[in-house]
């Protein structure tokens, strides 16, 4: 298999982060010397507190607005201005506050205004100037049957107004209907980089993987040209997988990726230290919310109900009851739906809020959950799914979460083609699982739970379509099709 880096993203996203901590704190140090006319002061180590509230509360803020995701999904340029200023604000305020704990460490009004000038400046040249919207690399697509010809034409509408895509180069044997701009064909294809200046090269799995086309691949590659296999770039810029183009070595090498070591020590003392945390702080809430849903509807405070866990086997879910006891009075497990009648009052404000989840912190201290994974369900929704959509099972190879990248990136579903959505991000984090990832979707969390809910990623889905890749409803599974061209 083509050697690609993995998981650039969030490298990306994690020296961002860093970095506008530290230019905060670099502002602030420009700010004391100009203010006390002195290298080093005294009332530096007094402000630390503070600032160090302040460089961990703008990149969070800044990070959970958006602006470290990649361009295909940024706001506009004024959006994106007014929410630098309200995060800006915000920062200021928390650093006015912490400050204001103890009088004598508290930050000095020139030295605020100078350094939150300065932090302004930095992160308006870094995120909202105008030049921050240049074009990315020339890029071109290799097509070798219908599919790729259709993909090629809507990756050709996205990037219509950057510029960047130039036309499709055409595996011998093929004859393209996609109307685009034809570069010439694959045998030509290192002449013409080279002239063009092509630096971005995109192309299906099976494409990449063609043995006939790896030594070509191999020299533009080490000519300064990036091959990318088009399941990669969707990974890269919209963090998530079509399983339109997952191939079995795709899923081969993703479940390669998780560290042995993460899973079974960093990641469960993680759920053990938290889960443990949490339960302390959460006790006063979780009494008044049992005693609001004793009070308001007949039936137990706590609600089980058996889910499937890593591997396929079962345990017991616990949640604050939020519907009716006879919801399935008849024994049928049916999906939540919107406005769901089933639901009392109470119950609708806990779902949309998570508090009915707070439960299940007692399934991560007894090892059948993990705070983040992919969303357990129950036994009869799984092999439903697993019959009419391809790798659902895949999602159960490892523990089941309180949260997952699928909760904080895609709104509940209620239908099969919601689940494929879904999986479309589970099987994302099954490849790129790590420590800064889970961070970030606790951030993600939070922000979701704060709005009510998840918002839709903005994840490129209309380059493939919208339908369940491979079946049709009420189909059974089969298996996606293969480029006759390449045969």
């Amino acid at each position: 298999m083509f050697s690609i880096s993995k998981g650039s993203h969030w490298s990306r996203v994690s020296i961002n982060f860093l970095f506008d901590a530290l230019l905060l704190l670099a502002a602030f140090k420009l700010a004391a010397m100009i203010r006390f006319e002195e290298l080093v002061t005294a009332r530096e180590v007094l402000y630390l507190p503070a600032l160090t509230v302040g460089a961990v509360t703008l990149p969070v803020l800044l990070y959970l607005s958006g602006f470290y995701l990649s361009s295909k999904q940024r706001s506009t340029f004024r959006v994106e201005v007014i929410h630098l200023f309200l995060i800006l604000l915000a920062t200021t305020i928390l650093v006015m506050a912490v400050g204001s704990i103890n009088f004598s460490a508290r930050v000095g009004r020139g030295v605020l205004v100078l350094g939150m000038g300065m932090t302004a400046v930095f992160m308006a040249v870094r995120h909202v100037w105008p030049w921050q919207r240049r074009t990315g690399p020339l890029t071109a697509f290799v097509v070798a049957c219908p599919l790729d010809d259709e993909v090629a034409k809507a990756y050709q509408r996205l990037d219509a107004e950057s510029g960047e895509f130039l036309g499709v180069f055409v595996v011998p044997g093929h004859n393209t209907a996609c109307g685009l701009h034809v570069l010439g064909p694959t045998t030509a294809m290192e002449q013409i980089v080279k002239e063009k200046g092509i630096r971005n090269v995109l192309c299906s799995e099976r494409v990449i993987e063609t043995r006939s086309l790896f030594g070509l691949f191999r020299r533009l590659r080490f000519q300064g040209a990036q091959i990318s296999s088009l399941i990669h770039a969707f990974e890269d810029h919209y963090q998530m997988v079509p399983l339109e183009l997952v191939t079995e070595q795709w899923l081969l090498n993703a479940s390669s990726q998780p560290q042995a070591f993460y899973i079974k020590k960093l990641k469960r003392a993680f759920d053990l230290v938290v889960a443990g945390l949490l339960l302390t702080l959460l006790a006063p809430l979780c009494l008044i919310v049992a005693v609001l849903i004793k009070i308001s509807s007949k039936g137990p405070v706590i609600y089980r109900q058996t889910r499937t866990g890593k591997f396929g086997r079962p345990f017991e879910v616990l949640k604050f009851r939020s519907m009716k006891v006879t919801a399935e009075a008849d024994g049928k497990a049916r999906w939540w739906q919107a406005n769901d009648p089933r639901e009392t009052w109470l119950g609708k404000w806990l779902r949309k809020y998570r508090v009915d989840e707070i439960p299940q912190l007692i399934n991560i201290l007894a090892g059948e959950m993990s705070f983040v994974g992919p969303r357990p369900e129950r036994p009869e929704f799984v092999r439903e799914l697993a019959e009419k959509i391809p790798f659902y099972e895949e999602r159960l190879m490892i523990p089941p979460g309180l949260t997952g990248w699928a909760q904080v990136s895609y709104p509940y579903g209620s239908s099969i083609d919601d689940a494929a959505r879904k999986l479309e991000y589970d099987l994302y984090y099954l490849k790129h699982m790590s420590v800064i990832l889970d961070l970030f979707i606790l951030l993600d969390t939070v922000k979701a739970v704060v709005r009510g809910g998840a918002a839709v990623r903005t994840n490129g889905r209309h380059l493939l379509g919208d339908s369940t890749p491979g079946v049709a409803p009420g189909s059974a599974r089969t298996e996606p099709a293969k480029p006759t061209a390449l045969a």
